[in-house]
C-alpha cells in the first residue's frame, strides 16, 4: 500500500497543474476544475493496478479529463457558454518596469491574436504548447488525425506570426 500511495503522490504532483489548466479550457470555474479533478484521480487510485495496462499515461489522463469534463457540461446543459470562454494563461518573467509594460502589451497582444483563432485550433495550439503533447496525443485526446492537429498548428502559427509581426513591425 505504501508503494501504491508515493506512486500515486507522485503522478499526482507531477500532472495536476497541467491536468487543471487542460480542465479550464473546457470549464472555467475553478472549483469545478477541482471536483473533476478530484473524481479522475480517486478513479485512478481505484483502478491503479489498471494504470500498468496504459501505453500512453499523458493520452489517458488528458482523454480521462477531457471525458469528465464534457459529461459535466452535458450535465449542467453549460457547454455552449464555457467552450467560448476558453482561458489562456501566459507567463512571462518581469525584470524592470519597462520590461513589465512590454510584457504586459505583448501578452495582451497575444490574448488577442489566440482568441482570433478558432476554438478547436487554439484549443490545440495550447495543447501543444502549455501542455508539451505530441500530435499524436493530441489527436488521440480529441478523437481527430495527427494530420489535423498538424494543419491546426499551422494555421494558428500563421495567424499568430501574422498578427504579432503587425505589432513588432509597427513598434
Amino acid at each position: 500500500m505504501t508503494e501504491k500511495y508515493n506512486s500515486f503522490t507522485i503522478l499526482y504532483e507531477q500532472q495536476y497543474e497541467r491536468l487543471f489548466r487542460f480542465a479550464l479550457h473546457f470549464v472555467p470555474d475553478h472549483e469545478d476544475c477541482e471536483d473533476i479533478l478530484a473524481d479522475v484521480f480517486v478513479s485512478i487510485w481505484e483502478n491503479w493496478d489498471s494504470l500498468k495496462k496504459i501505453d500512453n499515461l499523458n493520452s489517458y489522463l488528458f482523454t480521462a479529463i477531457k471525458n469528465r469534463c464534457l459529461k459535466f457540461l452535458n450535465k449542467r446543459n453549460y457547454f455552449e457558454e464555457y467552450i467560448e470562454d476558453l482561458h489562456i494563461h501566459l507567463s512571462i518573467d518581469h525584470t524592470t518596469p519597462e520590461a513589465l509594460l512590454d510584457s504586459n502589451e505583448i501578452t495582451g497582444i497575444i490574448e488577442d491574436a489566440l482568441n482570433q483563432l478558432p476554438q478547436r485550433c487554439k484549443l490545440i495550439f495550447l495543447m501543444l504548447k502549455e501542455d508539451n503533447l505530441k500530435y499524436k496525443e493530441v489527436a488521440d485526446i480529441l478523437g481527430i488525425s495527427e494530420k489535423t492537429v498538424q494543419a491546426q498548428q499551422i494555421i494558428a502559427k500563421k495567424k499568430l506570426t501574422e498578427i504579432v509581426g503587425h505589432y513588432i513591425k509597427d513598434r
